[in-house]
């Protein structure tokens, strides 16, 4: 599940990807190990991990800088214009 939330300590919103239910110890740290791996890649297409977690109520989660632009599922079904053609031919350059 994607949140938008706001973070005091970076005075900024981020993005919180959390998981949909509370998880056991095991699913956790997948969970988590999976973001420390995202955590790892340099690529400008891949958003860096600010932060990550369980919260009190045994969702794990990590947050990550807002990104802006269209959802591509909102494009899939026609909701949104397609990005320009500069922009779809740069992230498949990267």
């Amino acid at each position: 599940m994607l949140v938008d939330a706001y973070e005091p300590r970076l005075n900024r919103v981020v993005t919180l990807v959390r998981s949909p239910a509370p998880l056991d110890d095991a699913a956790a740290d997948q969970f988590l190990r999976d973001a420390r791996i995202a955590g790892d890649l340099d690529h400008p297409s891949v958003p860096c991990i600010l932060a990550m977690g369980r919260d009190g109520d045994g969702h794990a989660f990590y947050a990550m800088p807002k990104r802006r632009g269209i959802a591509l599922a909102r494009w899939w079904r026609g909701d949104e214009p397609p990005p320009a053609l500069g922009r779809r031919l740069s992230a498949l350059t990267e």
